[in-house]
């Protein structure tokens, strides 16, 4: 966090604020004062500045929504043209969006016409080095080693399918008691399901073979594909 960001941040509100005549309201003072110190607090401000930047070039070239979600209750995304909805009008709250106690990160959610062509604008304007496409990492999941090894191995397929129906349903429950977990969606750990799925273990014994090769595969990177809308927007990236 620089002290250049902070004083571009608060200068950039101060403006927007004037811009729509609201700089000698004490109410709208007051909060905007509020906010830019959550902000500042939280370490933020080059966010706000980024968002900014994103929204002048996306109304220079498509059209844009007026924001959503949480963030519409910032007065300061407002001031900065970042939303266009007014939240003391509104009666929206800036706390739902961020607050100085809280941990979470700030997401702002906004529309634009052609998020495609926005991302490539801005990767050819502020190069391939700040704007990254985010990869998905598709690692080798138990379930489908179970399958693809015994393929391989020729095991028959009612054998392979009554270990990979079973070995979940098997190891979720004692997986939740030895955690003192009682309701709700609980996924096992690779090492719970060879702990606690009977089955599985008894296919394991009679086939030594395919165990070695799980081991050795299980979690290894299966294929590498590109986000369809996702972009890390950083410096030296």
């Amino acid at each position: 966090r620089g002290l250049g960001d902070v004083y571009k941040r608060q200068q950039y509100a101060l403006e927007g604020l004037k811009e729509r005549q609201l700089h000698k309201n004490p109410e709208y003072v007051q909060r905007l004062k509020h906010e830019l110190d959550v902000i500042d607090d939280r370490g933020f401000s080059k966010y706000f500045l980024t968002m900014k930047a994103i929204v002048t070039k996306t109304d220079e070239l498509q059209l844009s929504g007026p924001g959503r979600g949480s963030a519409a209750g910032s007065l300061v995304a407002y001031a900065l043209g970042i939303t266009q909805i007014d939240p003391i009008k509104y009666g929206l709250l800036f706390e739902r969006f961020l607050r100085k106690d809280a941990t979470d990160y700030p997401d702002i959610d906004y529309d634009v016409s052609d998020a495609f062509g926005l991302k490539e604008i801005l990767a050819e304007e502020w190069g391939n080095s700040t704007v990254v496409p985010i990869s998905n990492f598709n690692t080798l999941k138990l379930r489908s080693l179970v399958k693809d090894i015994s393929k391989f191995y020729k095991v028959p397929f009612l054998e392979v399918n009554n270990v990979t129906s079973k070995m979940e349903k098997e190891a979720i429950p004692i997986a939740k008691k030895k955690h003192g977990i009682k309701a709700g969606v609980y996924i096992p750990t690779f090492e719970e399901l060879m702990e606690f799925s009977e089955t599985l273990q008894s296919f394991l014994v009679k086939y030594p073979q395919i165990k070695t090769h799980i081991e050795a595969l299980f979690g290894q990177v299966r294929s590498v594909s590109r986000h369809a809308g996702g972009v890390v927007v950083g410096e030296n990236l």
